[in-house]
């Protein structure tokens, strides 16, 4: 069953995807 504790798991996996992506924009920004 979904508990809690995996929801959180996969939020915090989400999140830490997103922090990735925002950390690789701002060491290679592709901005004009």
């Amino acid at each position: 069953p979904q508990t809690p504790q995996h929801r959180g798991h996969q939020l915090w996996r989400r999140w830490g995807s997103t922090l990735r992506a925002l950390s690789t924009l701002l060491h290679h920004p592709s901005l004009p």
